[in-house]
């Protein structure tokens, strides 16, 4: 039960836009770990000059899916 109310719940946290929402809620399904990343953009421009760009993602691992996001700018 403890399994099922943690998906529901990280279920009514995300925003899905224009896509079509995933049914999240499966008995089957668990989430096995949850955690931040940080996604590297690395780009050289001319003579030389490298730029780097960060962006902060979330990411949740369950049994048979991976769910990468990122927070809403409010």
């Amino acid at each position: 039960m403890e399994h099922t109310e943690q998906l529901m719940d990280i279920h009514k946290r995300l925003e899905f836009g224009k896509l079509k929402p995933f049914p999240l809620v499966s008995a089957s399904r668990q989430l096995e770990r949850k955690g931040t990343l940080v996604e590297l953009q690395v780009e050289q421009k001319l003579l030389g000059k490298i730029k780097v760009k960060k962006t902060s993602l979330y990411v949740f691992v369950f049994t048979d899916y991976v769910i990468i996001a990122k927070k809403k700018n409010k």
